[in-house]
């Protein structure tokens, strides 16, 4: 008789080697205390690892509405606060039209399988998020990467595809999760507009820390209007729950008839949405958190509000963890494969809550660490 357990040992196996390599990853309780504090594994630490840049979650009002949504968008998902959310989203932006979806992960998958497929042409970033791979291999794209914002790689890649028929599409992210760093939007932009490429752009960690009234890098420079496809999650700056996709109105069309992510999901409900509204109606409000954060970013001689400590071992990183956590600092370690391979770092995340003698307390330990 076929034995039933060889799924079980392969489970196991997995986790053994996951446990010699890396370390398995662990799930923490942690519960936020305010000003930049959370509790953490009953410790209380002043937390580096929340994307709440604007320090948001520290000023949350009651918000009311529904704790269900009852179905997906395209049956009775469809509230009045969210078609009002996109509305004025777009108008904030500057655009014709915007979606929801449920989250980040959802939209970029949604979209890049729905806009291209087979024959089609994506060039992205080769340290755009996991969520933009995963979408690039679910829409059975042809696909190259290009070296982290290497321009002239771009270009290389582009000239290769621009004889066909094909439709192009060039990805990438704005602020990158993991190294903090800015894409060159302005030449990214130039040599999609050379090789007749569209452009797709995740905002994820910029929207609202950068550009009037936090619309984002793009509009910071002034390019938004040369992003075919733009989106953001709603988890970071926003410190709610959901993402946004805007842009044209036959992209919106096209996502609402043929995104799986967003039509087989159940809707956002009315009280997550109104939670996004809340913070919309009042981000042109927040330039003071906004310049909070650009001092914090100079303090530390970062180039954002994302500054990682690049170590290269997990075994390394765990003890420059620890070494901020003696000093009451919670930066958890970043292991592979969200990172490459020796690239475990520690990544700070900045917010405007925290106070200056964390900001400080952090900078003497970068200065003072011993790996």
């Amino acid at each position: 008789m076929i034995s039933k357990n060889r799924l079980q040992n392969k489970i196991r196996d997995r986790l053994a080697d996951l446990s010699h390599r890396l370390g398995r990853r662990q799930l923490t309780s942690s519960t936020r205390l305010g000003g930049g504090r959370s509790l953490i594994g009953g410790i209380p630490y002043y937390d580096f690892s929340t994307n709440d840049y604007l320090g948001l979650l520290d000023d949350a009002s009651a918000v009311s509405g529904s704790l269900g949504s009852s179905g997906s968008r395209l049956l009775s998902g469809t509230s009045p606060e969210v078609l009002r959310f996109e509305s004025d989203f777009s108008d904030w932006m500057g655009t014709s039209r915007s979606l929801m979806f449920n989250s980040g992960y959802h939209a970029n998958i949604g979209v890049i399988s729905a806009v291209v497929g087979p024959g089609d042409w994506v060039i992205a970033d080769r340290l755009a998020h996991a969520s933009i791979w995963d979408g690039i291999r679910l829409s059975g794209v042809q696909w190259r990467r290009y070296p982290h914002n290497d321009m002239g790689a771009l270009e290389a890649r582009l000239s290769e595809v621009v004889d066909s028929d094909a439709a192009v599409l060039v990805i990438t992210e704005s602020v990158f999760s993991m190294d903090g760093d800015r894409a060159p939007l302005a030449d990214i932009v130039g040599l999609c507009r050379r090789y007749g490429a569209s452009l797709m752009v995740d905002e994820s960690h910029s929207l609202g820390v950068l550009g009037p009234e936090g619309r984002g890098a793009a509009a910071a420079w002034g390019l938004q209007d040369e992003v075919d496809i733009w989106m953001s999650g709603l988890g970071k700056a926003w410190a709610g729950v959901g993402a946004v996709v805007t842009g044209g109105e036959d992209l919106i069309e096209l996502l609402i008839s043929t995104s799986r992510s967003f039509i087989f999901s159940t809707a956002l409900p009315p009280v997550s949405v109104n939670w996004a509204q809340s913070v919309l109606n009042r981000m042109a409000s927040l330039d003071d958190q906004r310049a909070r954060l650009t001092e914090m970013v100079t303090f530390l001689d970062g180039q954002s509000h994302i500054i990682p400590v690049m170590v290269g071992s997990v075994a390394d990183s765990k003890t420059v963890s620890d070494q901020f956590k003696a000093a009451g600092i919670w930066a958890p370690v970043i292991k592979p494969p969200t990172v490459p391979k020796n690239g475990a770092r520690l990544r700070l995340s900045l917010s405007a809550a925290l106070p200056d003698d964390a900001i400080v307390q952090v900078r003497s330990v970068l200065r003072g660490r011993t790996i």
